[in-house]
């Protein structure tokens, strides 16, 4: 059996490397696209109207649907949503999410997540978050945030700790 020549050697290592350093970029790309999904969430308990537009490019918009018959919508601008959560009464709004799916292709990212509101400590709602991410100047900000409310049987439902 033949060895390879030693330029196709080079260019084999050199794939594995390179192959590598991007799957650790992508790593911490995926890691700062959850983090900026998060923050949102991090801003609605706080009440934090500065938090959670800074997550947002300002053309972003947030769309709600109800998975109900027929489907309602509601689309709010990122000062609507901000201004919605800062001015809230009541017992604060805790948002989790579950198993997020995080896709990325270069400065584009779409995450998808099943997640569960409590309001205070008990429990609200379930649902789907559809979030649309564009990496700006080395940051990720969100472009599009849809979330699905089910209507029907929740899973993890369980208390807040």
């Amino acid at each position: 059996m033949r060895r390879p020549a030693p330029a196709v050697r080079l260019l084999a290592i050199a794939a594995i490397i390179s192959f590598g350093g991007s799957a650790g970029a992508q790593d911490t790309d995926r890691d700062a696209v959850v983090a900026r999904v998060r923050q949102v969430f991090e801003g609605f308990l706080a009440r934090d109207s500065a938090k959670i537009a800074s997550a947002f490019l300002p053309s972003a918009i947030l769309v709600t649907l109800t998975d109900s018959t027929p489907a309602r919508e509601r689309v709010m601008t990122v000062e609507q949503i901000a201004a919605r959560f800062a001015h809230a009464t009541g017992e604060p709004m805790t948002e989790r999410i579950f198993d997020p799916v995080v896709h990325i292709d270069g400065p584009a990212a779409q995450v998808w997540a099943y997640f569960t509101v409590h309001t205070g400590k008990v429990f609200s709602r379930c649902g789907t978050d559809a979030v649309t991410l564009l990496k700006v100047y080395g940051e990720w900000k969100i472009t599009h945030f849809m979330f699905v409310r089910d209507v029907g049987p929740c899973t993890h439902s369980e208390p807040l700790p």
